[in-house]
């Protein structure tokens, strides 16, 4: 933009030079010039912009927020190699509004999934928020490469949103919460693609929470207001993370798996052939209860996983 200014200024000095205006031309000129610039500033529409880069994850996110209607717009860019990529309103889990973004069954589309977040499990998709994908002409949003592992780009917009959230989203907030987490990489074979808003999802690989400048991102009317810019650096947004929580093993999912494959498909097996072949008895009160505890451990821990995920058929 500076570029540009420049740019006429030095246009409007040569031309002044060569057709010796009036002091009076002279003002009028760069007056006009002036003038362009403002409205060039003026044109442009509120957002803030956060940005995240790290080993494990990193995305790109553009809000607008319209007062008048409560209306968010949204742009995102991420990688592709997670199964899915959330944003959440709120400071944490319960009560947050989020939406979740995974590939669609061809791989090279976006499903956008809103969903409510009732604790720490997997948030419930909710038909009734209003949110929904935006094509825009000559650009690339809504589009990932998720079979070679390249980047998601979407843009959407949530009418009347400002309210599903538990608290509110405060628009006069200079630090309002917000939070994001990445899922799995994905094995890029299309088993966890999904066409479904309320398709499952498996547990995060990491999550963290950030704030926004809503007073930056907000504008009064809805009048002109489109998906906001990618910007290249932090506008009205925390220039870090915090809290950043990292899972790269579900480590209850695994001990769920070992206690009960060792109780079924080794120990009861095991003590039947020895108590056929041996008679020992002692070894047998031995298994049964080392089969016992085993089991009971297993089962415990396969309820308390399923507390963290809804499978919707």
């Amino acid at each position: 933009m500076a570029v540009r200014f420049l740019s006429q200024f030095c246009l409007t000095c040569a031309a002044l030079y060569t057709q010796r205006l009036t002091s009076t031309g002279l003002f009028i000129s760069l007056l006009a010039a002036g003038s362009a610039l403002f409205t060039t500033v003026s044109a442009q529409q509120n957002a803030s912009t956060f940005i995240f880069s790290e080993t494990v994850a990193n995305f790109t996110l553009s809000l607008t927020a319209v007062a008048e209607t409560g209306d968010l717009w949204f742009r995102l860019e991420a990688p592709a190699e997670y199964d899915w990529v959330a944003i959440g309103i709120g400071p944490q889990m319960k009560g947050a509004l989020t939406f979740i973004t995974y590939p669609s069954k061809n791989g090279t589309a976006v499903t956008l999934s809103p969903r409510l977040s009732t604790g720490h499990t997997e948030p419930e998709y909710n038909s009734n928020i209003n949110a929904y994908k935006l094509d825009i002409t000559n650009h690339t949003e809504n589009f990932i490469n998720a079979a070679n592992g390249g980047v998601m780009q979407m843009a959407f917009v949530c009418r009347s949103c400002i309210n599903w959230s538990t608290p509110p989203l405060d628009l006069t907030s200079k630090q309002a919460p917000f939070m994001f987490a990445v899922g799995p990489i994905s094995d890029q074979t299309g088993a966890r693609w999904f066409n479904s808003p309320s398709a499952p999802l498996r547990s995060h690989l990491m999550w963290a929470q950030f704030t926004m400048d809503m007073t930056v991102a907000t504008v009064q009317s809805a009048d002109g207001v489109t998906v906001p810019q990618l910007q290249d650096f932090t506008v009205g947004a925390s220039a870090n993370a915090t809290k950043v929580h990292n899972d790269p093993y579900d480590y209850g999912s695994a001990f769920h798996a070992i206690t009960m494959c060792l109780a079924v498909g080794l120990f009861i097996p095991l003590d039947a052939l020895v108590l056929k072949l041996f008679r020992k008895i002692k070894f047998h009160i031995w298994m049964q209860g080392i089969t016992s505890t085993l089991f009971v451990i297993g089962l415990g821990l396969g309820f308390w996983i399923a507390t963290w995920y809804l499978r919707v058929s």
